[in-house]
């Protein structure tokens, strides 16, 4: 696969739309073409992403092209299968005819012939010539038409509609763009699956020998360039994304050496925004690719995809961390890269990464926060750039061209030098050029600028130790001898001078060195910093290729023209307006976003205020003097004063976690603790979740909360350290929710307490009892509803805290019922448990039960039970029960549809308090005590089964082998249905002599060999039985359920014994192989 990488490339170069074929079958292409391509892009097309969403694309490209055109003709059948993405998504048979009999003599037999194959996505488009004015020539149109759609519509799908040349109708280019983006969606599905299905095969051996990158590499791009050609550019985004891990995790694969890359002319100039740069076939290597060059082919593809989905901000965000790490990756590979091949490509990249993500940024559609992000970003690249920029000017004698001032200092210091395998030599030619000045460089009025007295020592150590020849030496000898004992380190001595001023100043030579000849022949002297300027000169200028680089290198006039420009762009903080600078101190002030909680981070600032411009700068790391660690050389350390145990400045949360009545108005309180920090003048905005109304009409009530504001976390502070209570007096207030919030009173900014909001929990649901039979399963979700809380308070509102509350309603009952007696004469006594749900206490005053059809009351008591046993109290957290005298009845079948269940009717009251949980509802706005009573209505679904003591069919479990049950031996599980009925009462199933069965059993604990589901034959005659074994395995040991044995189509009514089986049985352990056992050496 990987010998197609050359044809894959020039694909990519050659498609960028969607292929949609035409099968021309009556040679009316070249007449209908031109209408057809004026429909090109379609404007309203909505295409399925990778996770099967609707994604609307606004113009989708696309490119109508003949079947027998030579680019669909000349593929050959692996070519198509490899590079799928490149064939057409949809295929227009195009057709017209005049006539039924060379319809069905001729057009049919053809149309079926061409759309045979089922692979393509395909539709037909019918042409009418016919006149408006030719009545027989439209009437027998429409007829041949009437026949295709006879012949080639389905009851699933259309794939027919029909064009008239002379008058279209007004829907026809809505329903051709309707079938064509039907077709494509349903090829792009395809041919997704396909390549995932083929890009999972490969990743299953990124870990093995026989692991070749060429090959996923293919299968996972052209996956992203057909979701790119689709214009799906998140997906496509996402396939380079993983593309990138797949290669960073298999690059560096132990026991396999590749070549870095990076030696060839005009790597220096980073691609970062040009996927093109260079063929893919020139960066392979074996079975994958050269980091250097595949690394930024895989950023720049990224960085294209961000500027189509207009996001600059983020491909900014992107570049710069990639230039960060990258970096990395070439100072370890700094050893074979030409000489400042990392500071270079630094540069180059972040100059190019800065035009690119201007010329994409579009300011009037961004929010101010985003803005500010972005010119952030800006002036770290700026940054950057300027640092690498400077120690490539100081590498070549510019270091008194650089201005002295504690950001440039810093900046530098930071940065390490450069660390190639052995130093660059000076040129054979260039000892003319060589001169030693023994008096300083001076400026107009006299003004000198002199480097730190460090540099010049680090950077003559470092070139030295990496000399190919070196011989200890005299440090002093490294400068001029002639320099004052307390001028530093003798920069200014072996400053860069042009050509014209080298040539004069052969009296100035060093004693050392009293001639070019000299020279020459001293090689393992130490070298002195003229030396290493120009040899460090002459290695440049083989590692740049960018012209306008090297001329901003060329002249001290360059440097500082090429300096002002990174100083002044990279700016990242704007003010309007100017600060005037007074003599003294000034005191400016920045608005800083906030950080994150319990962290105060001091960055390092870059900005411009007015005509000010400034920055700030940190200390460099701790560590040894050789090792990277001791000078953070990307940018100045961030240095962070972390809070031992962060704590929030308020606290909310739910007075009352107990539940509250359910489709009644309830208070829900909620505890507002301020935690040393004043909630003067705060506001609290309410948002409910779905189920929960707020009452907007109905006052909110505050009042003080009984306890001690204490710390979150007991937190000791050594200073002062106090405990504030609460005064004796309870405050209360009454607030109105205006849109949605409240402003607090004075009272409540330094004092817990609690807010009363009045809500109701919507449920349309009916609350549904089971029988005791059956274990309840419990739904906390349910019952479930949630509170959006967003506090704003302290000055200005500059602090934001927010909390979602999750609050439980329920019902006041949970019902159970069974079946207590059964009478001579069929009276059964149907007993009704009532659990109480909520912590208030409950009073029923009423009960009666509408039953479903088949059953119906005895006596006269119209449903109720002895109204002696009312009023009947319930206390919280506990039951009772009450007895209703029921009968079986016949059956009505449109009765029962229209009442399957029976109704169980509760009049009851309740008495609670609302800091407690429940309580009774509030029934108007003054919330004022009403002497009569209050009376609620509870109503509960009810499912009554036919008694058991008439079943139609009788289900056994079998008993199990007496040796036992092992985890990992086959058993044969048997269950015996006998029917105990005949079926002329008891519809069990549509079929007289068979059953349907089905096998339930828990994955985790068993595994089923045979069939978990089908057909039995049993004789509809009472009497009739049947066995049925499935073979099972338990896979764990202890006590489990063992499978169970269902009857679908059967009603459990109908069922005798269930659940078929015992409740648990026992399960032991495989038994002993003497293939774990360990011998034990003594």
């Amino acid at each position: 696969m990987a010998n197609f990488l050359a044809q894959f490339q020039t694909i990519k170069n050659t498609s960028d739309r969607l292929v949609i074929s035409v099968e021309d079958v009556s040679d009316i292409w070249p007449t209908v073409k031109p209408a057809f391509e004026a429909r090109l892009p379609f404007k309203r097309a909505t295409l399925n992403n990778k996770t099967r969403n609707p994604v609307f694309v606004e113009a989708l490209p696309a490119e109508f092209i003949l079947t027998t055109d030579s680019r669909l003709r000349s593929r050959f059948p692996h070519e198509q299968f490899l590079f799928w993405f490149r064939e057409p998504y949809a295929n227009i048979v195009l057709v017209t005819c005049e006539d039924l009999d060379e319809f069905k003599t001729i057009l049919k037999p053809r149309l079926k012939l061409i759309v045979q194959n089922d692979e393509r996505e395909w539709f037909v488009v019918f042409v009418s010539k016919a006149h408006p004015a030719n009545d027989q020539a439209s009437k027998m149109a429409k007829k041949v038409y009437a026949k295709l759609e006879v012949e080639f519509n389905t009851k699933k799908r259309e794939r027919c509609c029909k064009y008239d040349m002379h008058l279209p109708e007004a829907n026809f280019w809505e329903d051709l763009e309707s079938k064509i983006m039907e077709c494509i969606r349903n090829t792009l599905d395809r041919r997704v699956q396909f390549y995932e299905d083929e890009i999972r095969k490969l990743s299953e051996q990124r870990l093995m020998p026989v692991w070749n990158f060429c090959n996923f590499f293919i299968l996972k791009e052209s996956l992203a360039f057909m979701f790119e050609m689709a214009h799906l550019h998140e997906d496509a985004l996402r396939e380079y994304d993983e593309l990138e891990l797949c290669y960073l995790e298999t690059v560096n694969v132990t026991g396999k050496q590749r070549d870095f890359g990076g030696a060839d002319h005009g790597d220096d100039q980073a691609a970062l925004v040009n996927p093109g740069n260079k063929a893919l076939t020139q960066i392979v290597q074996e079975d994958s690719f050269r980091e250097f060059e595949f690394r930024q082919y895989l950023f720049a593809c990224q960085s294209k995809l961000l500027f189509k989905l207009n996001r600059p901000i983020e491909a900014a965000s992107r570049g710069y961390s990639f230039i960060i790490s990258f970096s990395k990756s070439l100072a370890l590979h700094e050893r074979i890269l030409p000489f400042c091949m990392r500071e270079v490509w630094v540069t180059t990249a972040c100059l190019a990464l800065i035009e690119a993500t201007t010329s994409n940024y579009k300011d009037e559609l961004v929010a101010p926060d985003i803005e500010k992000e972005f010119f952030r970003l800006l002036g770290d690249l700026y940054s950057l750039a300027r640092v690498k920029f400077m120690r490539l000017a100081y590498l070549i004698g510019y270091g008194t061209d650089i201005e002295r001032s504690p950001v440039n200092s810093a900046s530098l210091s930071l940065l390490p030098w450069p660390k190639p395998a052995v130093w660059p030599t000076v040129p054979a030619d260039a000892s003319t050029e060589l001169i030693l000045q023994t008096t300083s460089r001076t400026k107009s009025f006299g003004i000198q600028r002199k480097p730190l007295p460090l540099e010049p020592t680090v950077l003559l150590r470092e070139a030295n130790r990496r000399r190919a020849s070196l011989s200890a030496g005299n440090m002093s000898e490294m400068f001029d001898s002639r320099q004052g004992p307390m001028e530093g380190s003798g920069f200014d001595s072996s400053t860069r001078m042009s050509p014209p001023r080298k040539a004069l100043a052969s009296s100035s030579m060093s004693r050392t060195n009293s001639s070019p000849g000299n020279f020459e022949g001293s090689i393992d002297r130490p070298m002195r910093l003229a030396e290493i300027f120009i040899a460090a000169e002459h290695a440049l200028k083989q590692t740049i290729s960018n012209p306008e680089l090297w001329k901003s290198l060329s002249s001290s006039e360059e440097f500082e023209r090429c300096l002002l420009i990174l100083v002044l762009f990279g700016l990242a903080l704007k003010s309007s307006t100017a600060i005037v600078l007074h003599p003294g101190r000034n005191t400016i002030t920045l608005d800083l976003p906030p950080q994150k909680p319990g962290s105060y981070v001091l960055g390092v600032l870059t900005g411009q205020i007015g005509p000010l411009r400034f920055r700030s700068h940190s200390f460099s790391k701790v560590g040894p003097a050789d090792s990277d660690d001791f000078m953070s050389y990307e940018k100045p350390a961030k240095p962070i004063l972390k809070v031992f145990k962060p704590r929030a400045l308020v606290d909310l949360d739910a007075a009352v976690s107990s539940a509250l009545l359910i489709n009644e108005d309830q208070w829900v309180g909620i505890l507002v603790r301020p935690v040393n920090y004043s909630l003067k003048a705060a506001v609290l905005h309410i948002d409910t979740g779905p189920g929960l109304e707020i009452k907007e009409s109905h006052v909110i009530e505050m009042e003080s909360s009984a306890g001690v504001s204490e710390n979150d976390g007991d937190q000791v502070q050594n200073d002062d350290a106090q405990i504030r209570t609460l005064n004796s007096d309870k405050k209360f207030e009454r607030l109105i929710l205006r849109d949605g919030k409240i402003e607090f009173p004075n009272w409540a900014s330094e004092i817990p307490s609690i807010l009363w909001v009045l809500v109701r929990a919507i449920s349309d649901t009916l609350s549904r009892g089971s029988s005791s039979a059956t274990t309840r399963r419990e739904s906390i979700v349910d019952g479930m509803r949630t509170i959006a809380l967003k506090l704003e308070f302290g000055a200005f509102h500059n602090q934001i805290f927010e909390r979602t509350l999750a609050v439980h309603f329920t019902y006041p009952f949970y019902v159970r019922t069974r079946v207590t007696d059964k009478c001579n004469d069929g009276t059964l006594l149907l007993q009704v448990i009532l659990h109480s749900e909520v912590k208030a206490t409950l009073t029923i005053y009423d009960a009666w039960l509408d039953l479903q059809d088949g059953f119906v009351h005895t006596g006269q008591t119209e449903g109720r039970p002895n109204s002696s046993f009312f009023p009947l109290i319930i206390s919280p957290s506990s039951k009772a029960g009450i007895l209703f005298s029921i009968c079986l009845d016949k059956t009505n079948l449109e009765e029962a549809r229209e009442q399957p269940e029976s109704i169980l009717n509760i009049k009851y009251g309740i008495s609670g308090d609302r800091t407690i949980g429940a309580h009774p509802p509030v029934m108007n706005e003054s919330a004022g005590v009403d002497g009569a009573r209050q009376e609620l209505i509870f109503r509960s679904a009810i499912t009554l089964q036919r008694p058991v003591l008439d079943p139609c069919l009788a289900v056994g479990f079998l008993p199990l082998p007496s040796d036992g049950l092992r985890v990992g031996q086959l058993i044969k599980m048997q269950w015996r249905v006998e029917r105990l009925k005949d079926l002329d009462e008891a519809g069990v199933s549509k079929q007289n002599d068979e059953v349907l069965y089905e096998v339930n059993a828990n994955s985790g604990n068993w595994m089923i060999a045979g069939r978990k589901r089908g057909y039995a034959s049993l004789s509809p005659k009472q009497g009739a039985r049947i066995i049925i074994s499935v073979l099972c395995m338990p896979l764990v040991a202890g006590y489990v359920r063992p499978p169970l044995l269902g009857l679908p189509d059967v009603d459990e009514a109908n069922i005798s014994c269930k659940p078929a089986g015992p409740h648990l049985v026992c399960v032991l352990p495989p038994p002993l192989s003497s293939s774990f056992c360990i011998p034990v050496n003594s």
